[in-house]
């Protein structure tokens, strides 16, 4: 088992507040860098410590005092105290526990604290809570009305777990967009940490959990479905409209903007058409409630359900547009989808995307028509040849072998496919220098 260690050394003065201040200032820093996530794990964790059999909390403490000073991420003098903490918590973990009971997994993130003495008086004003940054997203009857401050409502269920991903990972770019006209709530449920930290650990990346943990933004899981369909119940909005966006303008008057996908394209090309139409609907309230009514007549006939309703399936949502049904693509975490397309269509986008030759070309077909490959394998796989397409000629050869060895795992459990498929990545290996 690999844990990751985040060292805090200093005097009582030095140490104090939560490690998630610190997280939530070095990601201000980085602004909305794609990679952000993973520049700020890197950042932020010291060294890691690997953990064989079940040994204590003390004996784990021991093992990661020396990976952080072999590191040089911690000084060679020994502290009055040293001990482990949860960075969810900031609880101590007791030190005659084993690792096992104290709850660690793989790829979590401890926090080695070592005090040292006093260094002098000091002067100064706590650090905010970092989780108070995301609290304040979270649903309460008690939120104050402003002036023309439309309030709104984001629905979902533990299904929803892109969007779920989305608001925590994307929170102030969402902020932006919802400008000063919105005041967007999300309606979750706080839950203990290990309970919330199991439905998050294997939903996000381990960069992202590690420093969501940190900054206790996932203390809070969405609501399962029957528990989401009441809430949605007692709002008035059907539940076969999760996910969706329900504003409240005034009294009971609600206005729900179903939610495709989770990306940035579909919150800020709904935010700007609200915004547009606010913005010239005049000071009166009256004039508000007509022109959201209109901006929700009007996206909903450029977004209506397909017969089965919204849904998510990966990144993909099928939907009607112009009265004709289509499947429309959407970009998640840079993922390209190809499932539910014409495959025709997905060759032909591929082979205008990529200058390359017709073996790669050969292999998507394989992999798009094949009847032994679940939809996620056949995605996954299709997403790895357009990458692999994209990186032939690029400096990685390691990643690009990487990502055919994966190819090559997957298509030798289709029968259908395998020969051909498997003598087609055999070929293109080859090719690598």
């Amino acid at each position: 088992m690999r844990l990751y260690v985040a060292v805090r050394e200093g005097d009582s003065v030095e140490i104090s507040g939560l490690i998630g201040s610190g997280v939530a200032y070095a990601l201000g820093e980085l602004g909305a860098a794609g990679d952000r996530w993973q520049q700020l794990d890197e950042a932020m964790v010291s060294c890691t410590v690997e953990v064989a059999g079940t040994p204590t909390v003390r004996e784990l403490t021991v093992l990661a005092l020396t990976e952080a000073r072999a590191a040089g991420q911690a000084s060679r003098v020994d502290g009055l105290r040293t001990w482990l903490a949860d960075p969810a918590t900031d609880e101590e973990f007791a030190a005659d526990e084993t690792v096992e009971a104290a709850g660690l997994l793989d790829g979590d993130l401890v926090v080695l604290y070592i005090e040292h003495r006093m260094k002098g008086m000091y002067d100064f004003i706590p650090a905010a809570d970092p989780a108070d940054v995301f609290a304040q997203l979270q649903y309460s009857d008690r939120a104050r009305r402003r002036a023309r401050k439309i309030r709104g409502v984001l629905l979902y269920t533990d299904a929803d777990v892109e969007l779920a991903a989305f608001v925590r990972t994307r929170f102030d770019e969402l902020n932006t967009l919802s400008g000063e006209l919105f005041e967007i709530s999300v309606f979750e449920r706080p839950q203990s940490w290990r309970t919330a930290g199991r439905y998050w650990k294997d939903r996000l990346s381990p960069e992202q959990y590690r420093m969501l943990s940190a900054l206790r933004w996932l203390k809070w899981t969405p609501y399962e479905k029957l528990g989401a369909y009441e809430v949605a119940r007692e709002l008035g909005v059907p539940g076969a409209e999760l996910p969706c966006l329900v504003l409240l303008a005034s009294g009971r008057d609600k206005y729900v903007f179903p939610i495709g996908d989770a990306s940035m394209a579909t919150f800020r090309r709904l935010f700007s058409d609200l915004s547009a139409t606010i913005d010239g609907s005049g000071p009166d309230e009256g004039g508000i409630v007509r022109q959201l009514a209109a901006a929700e007549q009007r996206l909903r006939a450029e977004l209506v359900p397909a017969a089965r309703g919204y849904e998510f399936k990966g990144a993909t949502v099928v939907i009607h547009t112009g009265g004709q049904a289509m499947t429309e693509n959407f970009n998640f975490h840079g993922q390209t989808t190809f499932i539910n397309r014409p495959v025709d269509t997905v060759i032909t986008d591929f082979q205008n995307a990529h200058a390359t030759g017709s073996d790669l070309t050969t292999l998507l077909r394989l992999v798009l028509t094949s009847d032994q490959l679940t939809d996620d394998q056949r995605e996954q796989v299709a997403q790895l040849i357009d990458e692999v397409a994209g990186e032939l000629n690029g400096p990685d050869v390691d990643k690009t072998r990487t990502k055919l060895e994966r190819i090559k795992t997957t298509v030798s459990k289709a029968a259908d496919i395998a020969t051909p498929a498997l003598g087609i990545v055999a070929k293109v290996l080859e090719l690598l220098p």
